[in-house]
């Protein structure tokens, strides 16, 4: 699973196409921040109501963090969930001011996330003992907007692992890449190696080596693109990766085609060894040259039965005569390489523009 942030400081009113796309690309729940001390109460309530209705209205939950003294401001001393939840609010992030025994009994009415980085184990036991509904309870980690202040990863993983052994699902945050929130404008990352990270890669190496659950995007707006990209992993199980082409590639159309990585994995390259059939005439040595990693290549004749096999370097990797470089995976997207596993399908998106890509040299070549 997987979800994205919305504030109340933000023009709710704006928000519903994004609300919509996100939807769309497979998210499934909102995080949202009630106690933030600037902000009137009457005005937050109207907010609250506002994200609820467009919640509700895509199907989506909400995960709210809060405070005891924020919740009191909300709802009163008699704190009525009831009411919550007719807000739209379907999951509390407790912070601090809850006591146990409180925290106890709200998972009993809704579903309610703890504190990962700094639960220990005597207050699971003395929840446990308290009656509280272990089946409704997740474990959260912050997001950090500080540079320098994320968790390790070592850190992560450990923890996360003593938290299953608890049977407790973990919850993170990656950043986003386009409105990133103030006042610091720095990411909201869980990890800090993944401040400046795709948010797509950042989210598989949660999930795939560091025993998370579900992660949620903590600044408030993800790029277009980045939305494309999990909109294609989750709909067709495509990585989608932007290119830019060095040379001229009218004679590769298939190269505007999905590619399936080869099912037994190169330790150096993907390998997209289909394309061999797709070609007809001999690929004559040219545009031969050191190989960084992301670099997009086509084998010439002078490997013979591997004519035509295109690869992308995982690695940096040296000239080779018998390999032409067509062009490079861009830097932002990179790191998707590394989750390019046996049989994944990957899709390259020429860009236009600044970086020429795929269209732009057809178009001169036309």
């Amino acid at each position: 699973m997987k979800g994205f942030s919305v504030f109340l400081s933000e023009d709710l009113t704006t928000k519903e196409d994004y609300f919509k796309k996100m939807q769309q690309a497979g998210f499934q729940r909102i995080f949202t921040s009630l106690h933030i001390p600037e902000e009137d109460v009457t005005e937050q309530l109207t907010q609250i109501k506002k994200l609820g209705a467009l919640a509700q209205k895509y199907q989506l939950g909400v995960m709210a963090d809060t405070s005891k003294h924020a919740l009191n401001q909300l709802l009163g001393q008699d704190i009525d969930l009831a009411k919550l939840k007719a807000y739209g609010i379907t999951g509390l992030r407790v912070d601090y001011g809850f006591s146990l025994t409180e925290i106890a009994q709200l998972s009993q009415q809704i579903p309610v996330g703890l504190n990962a980085s700094t639960l220990t184990a005597s207050e699971l036991s003395e929840l446990e003992k308290l009656g509280a509904n272990f089946a409704q309870m997740e474990a959260w980690h912050n997001y950090y907007p500080r540079p320098e202040t994320g968790l390790a990863a070592e850190y992560c993983l450990a923890k996360n692992q003593w938290l299953h052994a608890h049977g407790l699902k973990t919850v993170a945050f990656v950043a986003g890449d386009k409105k990133l929130r103030g006042p610091l404008f720095a990411g909201l990352p869980t990890l800090e190696k993944q401040r400046y990270l795709n948010p797509l890669a950042a989210m598989l190496d949660l999930t795939q080596h560091l025993a998370v659950d579900e992660v949620f995007i903590g600044d408030p707006e993800l790029s277009d693109f980045s939305i494309a990209q999990f909109t294609a992993y989750e709909k067709q199980a495509t990585i989608l990766l932007r290119a830019t082409a060095a040379t001229s590639l009218t004679a590769y159309p298939f190269l505007q085609e999905p590619l399936n990585n080869r099912p037994d994995e190169a330790a150096a390259v993907l390998r997209f060894s289909e394309t061999r059939a797709a070609v007809t005439t001999a690929i004559v040595p040219e545009d031969a040259v050191t190989r960084p990693s992301g670099s997009i290549t086509i084998d010439n004749q002078a490997y013979g039965r591997y004519m035509g096999e295109v690869q992308i370097a995982k690695v940096p990797l040296p000239k080779d005569d018998k390999v032409n470089v067509l062009g490079y995976v861009q830097p932002a997207d990179r790191p998707l390489l590394a989750f390019v596993l046996g049989n994944q399908q990957i899709q390259l998106q020429w860009q236009k523009g600044e970086e020429d890509g795929f269209n732009q040299i057809n178009d001169r070549n036309t």
